[in-house]
């Protein structure tokens, strides 16, 4: 048992794991998220008969940058 670590090292690397699984799990969320947000627009596009390009438009219009194709 030449290799123990001090308490001190623990509690560093604790920290750093807690502080990893905390922005994983807030890219899970986001991803999540996105994924929520990207099949509730697919799904109201495909009821009103709309195309991909409209999708793409509303995106685009949503966040000011409307360049039509």
């Amino acid at each position: 048992m030449d290799s123990c670590i001090t308490r001190a090292e623990h509690e560093e690397f604790t920290k750093r794991m807690e502080a990893e699984h905390t922005r994983q799990n807030r890219r899970i969320e986001l991803l999540e998220r996105y994924g929520k947000e990207h099949t509730g627009r697919h799904r109201f596009c495909h009821r009103r008969g709309a195309g991909c390009g409209h999708c793409h438009d509303v995106d685009q219009i949503r966040r000011n940058t409307y360049e039509p194709y």
